[in-house]
């Protein structure tokens, strides 16, 4: 009889450590974004002046992770990921703007709504990321 409570015991062993080959140990969750390059850039309306204020939404046309920059005075912005850092994973992305709620009326206008949806993917300013970048310059279309 000892022989088989020793057997049972190792089966149990070989079962467990199985099992979490299989379910595996580690962080759950989306994959670490790759390393990125630094963007800055400014925003331009359709009648070439600076865009003041907003949110510049780089959205992947493939892959997982896009960037997002706060547009400041004159328009110049800096990209960050998802996690905060000033890095951009290289490819391509559509170009979107979020335009705070005190926006005036005339500069809402001026911008085709198809730049302010990041939801429906329907912008047509697509930017490709190849390597850093001091002066990237998104001209909206109105």
């Amino acid at each position: 009889m000892p022989f088989c409570k020793r057997t049972v015991v190792i089966l149990g062993c070989f079962l467990t450590a199985g099992l979490l080959v299989i379910v595996g140990c580690g962080k759950k969750g989306p994959p670490a974004a790759p390393e990125g390059v630094a963007v800055s850039g400014k925003v331009l309306l359709p009648n070439n002046t600076p865009l003041n204020s907003g949110t510049v939404v780089l959205r992947p046309v493939s892959g997982l992770h896009g960037a997002t920059g706060a547009i400041q005075s004159g328009g110049t912005f800096t990209l960050t990921d998802s996690a905060g850092r000033n890095a951009v994973v290289p490819g391509k992305y559509q170009v979107y703007i979020k335009l705070p709620p005190q926006t005036d009326e005339g500069i809402q206008k001026m911008i085709n709504t198809r730049y302010l949806d990041a939801e429906s993917g329907d912008s047509d300013i697509v930017v490709e990321i190849t390597g850093p970048t001091s002066d990237l310059t998104i001209k909206l279309k109105s």
